[in-house]
């Protein structure tokens, strides 16, 4: 199926000059259909999204909106400045 997974709850963990850091503690899993009835397989979405609940409550998943977890400290030394005046989207 197709889903959405929403965090809906943060903690903040630090910072990394100045940016914040922060782990999603809780999640919502939406999905973009009203209804099963397309699924072929209804027994296969059920395990589909036991798994996605079980991955999304391991401890572990981390985000910030101003810095980029993405790239090591190193690696991002070593870029141009038109690459770090980029947003995140647009790396």
């Amino acid at each position: 199926g197709t889903y959405l997974i929403v965090i809906t709850k943060k903690k903040k963990v630090g910072e990394i000059f100045s940016h914040a850091i922060w782990k999603a503690t809780d999640f919502d899993i939406l999905s973009y259909k009203k209804t099963m009835l397309h699924l072929t397989d209804i027994q296969d979405n059920k395990v589909f999204l036991s798994m996605l609940s079980h991955v999304l409550s391991m401890d572990g998943f981390y985000f910030s909106t101003t810095y980029d977890l993405t790239h090591t400290l190193q690696r991002l030394a070593n870029t141009s400045p038109e690459f770090q005046e980029m947003s995140l989207l647009e790396r």
